[in-house]
């Protein structure tokens, strides 16, 4: 699987020197029209592979099985609902939206209020939220007027990936291009 997988990957970076046996040409022409997007999905004993191949815009995302397997590697799913709850919520997006147009610099609660347009009682709560989920960092900065929260991204290169693939859930227009199934054992 590695040697299939490792050659996707070059493909998607478009290294040259493997250019006729993948047809990289044929990938970098694979523009996104009508909203259509392309797919490479390998789903195999060994793990998974899923990446994006349109021209303007690629990923790519390899996961090899855990020795105990994806179920006992992914741990409690409380935790992952608590994630995925506050992924949910419209006002948490606006505020990541926000965080990912700044510099990893910290920011007052007031700032983030303001150009989110968030009542800041509400703005708190939902940073707070990030912060105990480990998406947000949360400081506290003196002032002369006393104390101020600022706050940071904490897992920044985790979330992005996490919208991306939760986008890709949505797609309907889909063209499916290099895809292997075989994996003989369920994923869990």
């Amino acid at each position: 699987m590695f040697h299939y997988l490792w050659a996707a990957s070059m493909a998607i970076l478009n290294e040259k020197n493997i250019k006729d046996s993948l047809g990289i040409e044929l990938v970098n022409n694979l523009k996104q029209s009508e909203g259509i997007g392309y797919y490479s999905r390998f789903c195999l004993n060994e793990g998974i592979m899923d990446a994006r191949l349109n021209s303007d815009f690629k990923y790519f995302f390899f996961m090899p099985e855990p020795d105990k397997g994806f179920s006992a590697s992914l741990g409690d799913l409380s935790n992952i609902a608590e994630v995925m709850s506050v992924l949910s919520n419209k006002d948490s997006l606006k505020i990541l939206s926000f965080m990912y147009t700044r510099l990893n610099t910290p920011l007052s609660l007031s700032l983030i209020a303001a150009r989110t347009e968030i009542p800041a009682d509400r703005a708190e709560k939902l940073m707070k939220k990030m912060c105990d989920i480990n998406i947000m960092k949360c400081s506290q900065i003196e002032t002369e007027n006393g104390f101020i929260m600022s706050y940071t991204f904490y897992n920044e290169t985790v979330v992005l990936p996490v919208l991306f693939m939760v986008k890709e859930m949505r797609e309907d227009k889909i063209i499916n291009w290099g895809v292997w199934f075989d994996r003989n054992k369920p994923l869990f």
